[in-house]
């Protein structure tokens, strides 16, 4: 709870960076946390075993490697991260303790503003936690879709579009 109680000020003090190979374990970390504490209140635990391993640390170390993955923070401190490949946000997570503290919209607004640069909209597939953030967000429900994990069970998730911003995508030159 770095951030509980300073308000928008400390939120606007945070920077968003792209993310460096030195920190794939700390990313790992807030991930994996984040799942594990999190994920068990909406999934099976197959379906939790699923997400661990899709956002495992070399699937984290390669979207580095890609120049794909931001983190959002202050100095050494990580309290967040995302991906982004083409129009498409993935693993964006906040550390438990700071959620609801608006990191995750700071980075979010970060991660779209890049992609409106050449593109006019953005698709993510949300994870039942996550769906409801995105839904407020302005993302339109495409598609509900289930994936077969371990043991029969089945993983549901939202895949997810943006085309309306705050910002003018034309002055990005992005294609309408």
């Amino acid at each position: 709870m770095i951030l509980r109680g300073e308000g928008k000020r400390a939120v606007n003090q945070l920077v968003i960076k792209k993310a460096r190979l030195v920190q794939t374990d700390k990313i790992n970390e807030i991930v994996s946390k984040t799942i594990k504490e999190t994920y068990p209140k909406y999934y099976s635990n197959e379906v939790v075993d699923f997400f661990m391993e899709l956002h495992n640390r070399d699937n984290i170390h390669n979207d580095i490697l890609e120049d794909n993955t931001y983190v959002i923070g202050c100095g050494a401190l990580i309290l967040g991260t995302g991906t982004m490949n083409q129009n498409a946000i993935s693993r964006v997570y906040v550390t438990p303790d700071n959620q609801h503290e608006g990191i995750g919209t700071k980075l979010m607004d970060y991660l779209e503003k890049e992609i409106i640069k050449n593109y006019s909209y953005v698709n993510i597939e949300a994870s039942l936690p996550a769906t409801e953030f995105y839904r407020k967000r302005g993302y339109e429900l495409l598609k509900q879709a289930e994936h077969s994990v371990a043991n029969g069970k089945l993983l549901s998730y939202s895949i997810m579009r943006k085309r309306e911003f705050d910002i003018d995508p034309a002055l990005y030159n992005a294609p309408s």
